[in-house]
């Protein structure tokens, strides 16, 4: 497992390789209470669990409390989708599960930064290194 974390928030990520196959990968978050106590299930919430390898997640907190998670989908390689999933205090979905895409198959994608200002304000940067050349996004949503 590999563990993320925000410092001073109860936030954990986890990008859990379960397998031998690089499509073995999902990524899970936690919600850990100011005691340490476990706020969601034990191993955490599953943010995506599809076929594809989902690995780089990057995390925020809105000024409600709720989670931003930013990840990289594999489909083929070196063409990566950037989906973006929210998540309640609760550990209940506020985007459509499996998340929001927000960039479509750009080649050799790398996810840069996930910034929460507020509930409405939500900015992923990430960069994007097709031949020839590289380019640097930003989008807010």
């Amino acid at each position: 497992d590999i563990e993320y974390g925000l410092v001073g928030s109860e936030m954990c990520i986890r990008d859990r390789v379960y397998g031998n196959l690089p499509s073995e990968r999902d990524i899970y978050a936690q919600r850990i209470d100011p005691d340490g106590v476990l706020a969601w299930e034990v191993g955490g919430v599953p943010i995506t669990t599809t076929d594809n390898t989902e690995y780089s997640p990057q995390i925020a907190v809105d000024d409600q409390g709720n989670i931003i998670v930013a990840w990289l989908r594999q489909l083929t390689q070196g063409d990566n989708d950037l989906l973006a999933q929210k998540i309640s205090p609760s550990g209940e979905f506020l985007w459509p599960a499996d998340g929001v895409l927000i960039d479509q198959a750009s080649s050799n994608t790398e996810l840069g930064s996930v910034v929460a200002v507020n509930y409405e304000n939500i900015y992923f940067t990430w960069t994007a290194h097709p031949d020839p050349g590289h380019s640097l996004s930003l989008i807010h949503i």
